[in-house]
């Protein structure tokens, strides 16, 4: 985009995007440039974010392994008498 038409410096998007240690767009909501990128990424990014601070306040405990065994053999069925 030519500097002039821009509503924010570049140089300074860019700086104030490094001052906060996030990501750097360059958008256009009316010629539609990299406005679902930029959705996307903050969503993603937002996520991550929820998902460490989850795992900080409920650390997994160390539980013993969990072990699975498989019966093969066929339950025995006692002949029934009667008609039911």
């Amino acid at each position: 985009m030519a500097e002039e038409k821009r509503a924010v410096p570049y140089s300074r998007g860019k700086a104030l995007a490094d001052e906060y240690r996030i990501q750097f767009f360059e958008t256009s909501a009316k010629e539609n440039v990299n406005v679902e990128e930029v959705f996307t990424a903050i969503a993603l990014d937002v996520m991550k974010r929820l998902q460490a601070e989850q795992q900080l306040n409920n650390p997994v405990t160390e539980q013993p392994p969990l072990q699975l065994t498989t019966d093969l053999q066929q339950p025995q069925h006692k002949p029934s008498s009667g008609c039911c």
